[in-house]
């Protein structure tokens, strides 16, 4: 497995061979930002379930592009075609799109510990690596994101749960420099409002 670059995080396991997936696909592309079909999901293997492709689709508007089996059972939905705002909170898909949105425009990868929350009430801890893609046409509008769900002191919810994005419990989120720095934004964690309580 490659080293991570230096200034990052330490990362568990199955992000660090998403990772080294992704990079030797940039490698592929003479060390360029990959594109999609360059990521060989083949090499992922069981790590496809845990896997979620977005498209900016326009300006304001993300939706998921493919979403592995785990996650469409703990969202409790096929997620594939969704827009972010029918899976997240008004204030999360805000925030949402504009992090993902300066991954884009300035090519980062994205890092991200939150604990979601089901309906019921359950709540679990994910980890996130985010790292950016090309579409066939060589558009970089495509963000691959693998998630790592930690169930110690907080449990697996079932496919009825309904898992949804509000960031309320978010740990951190932050850009890590792919060899372009990082971009001049700084994620703004949306605040509940007694009105919303």
């Amino acid at each position: 497995m490659k080293a991570l670059p230096d200034t990052w995080p330490q990362l568990p396991k199955n992000l660090c061979i998403f990772f080294d997936v992704w990079q030797s696909a940039r490698e592929q592309n003479d060390g360029q930002i990959p594109y999609r079909q360059q990521l060989g999901l083949q090499h992922l293997r069981a790590l496809t379930s845990r896997l979620m492709i977005y498209e900016r689709t326009a300006p304001g508007e993300i939706i998921v592009n493919m979403a592995g089996t785990a996650l469409d059972s703990q969202f409790g939905d096929n997620l594939s075609g969704a827009s972010i705002h029918d899976i997240a909170s008004a204030k999360a898909a805000k925030a949402f799109i504009a992090f993902h949105d300066a991954l884009l425009d300035h090519p980062a990868a994205g890092h991200a510990s939150d604990i979601l929350q089901t309906k019921t009430g359950k709540r679990i801890r994910v980890e996130y690596l985010i790292l950016p893609l090309l579409n066939r046409d060589g558009n970089r509008v495509l963000i691959a994101s693998m998630s790592e769900i930690v169930t110690a002191g907080y449990g697996m919810p079932s496919g009825e749960a309904r898992l949804r994005l509000t960031y309320e419990e978010l740990q951190h989120a932050r850009h890590l420099d792919l060899g372009y720095g990082v971009p001049d934004y700084s994620f703004q964690i949306p605040i509940k409002t007694p009105q919303e309580s």
